[in-house]
């Protein structure tokens, strides 16, 4: 798996580099094992910022997260604007996860809906 972090309009802390691998770079690592071979070829891109330049109030934190994951054709993305920078990663980390959840349970379905069928198709030559 390869991981790219951007930021803009603020500096990449350890604080915030800690929060991104505790919070999104866990949740993926929960759904892709390790050993498994399709987990290589998994692209993360996730960006962390200001919105503008000029305002210090209100809706200003940005987390972006862009997964690029073997088979599903389009990339996962996930944006999160909130107040807080902490907030921000928060929400992008429970989109991800159900995100993550719903790919994994499309993909089961496909290899059971093949099976099913071949089974059906096995079952009606006898």
């Amino acid at each position: 798996m390869e991981t790219r972090i951007k930021t803009t309009e603020v500096e990449l802390t350890d604080y915030l580099r800690n929060l991104i691998d505790k919070k999104i770079i866990g949740v993926i690592n929960k759904f892709f094992k390790k050993s498994d071979p399709e987990t290589e070829s998994v692209l993360v891109d996730i960006e962390l910022g200001r919105t503008t330049k000029h305002h210090l109030e209100g809706r200003i934190w940005k987390c972006e997260v862009n997964i690029t994951l073997p088979g599903a054709g389009l990339p996962m993305r996930i944006e999160a604007i909130t107040e807080k920078m902490d907030n921000s990663v928060n929400k992008a980390k429970k989109e991800l996860e159900r995100n993550l959840r719903k790919f994994k349970a499309k993909k089961i379905f496909r290899v059971r809906k093949a099976a099913r069928f071949l089974k059906n198709r096995l079952l009606k030559r006898f």
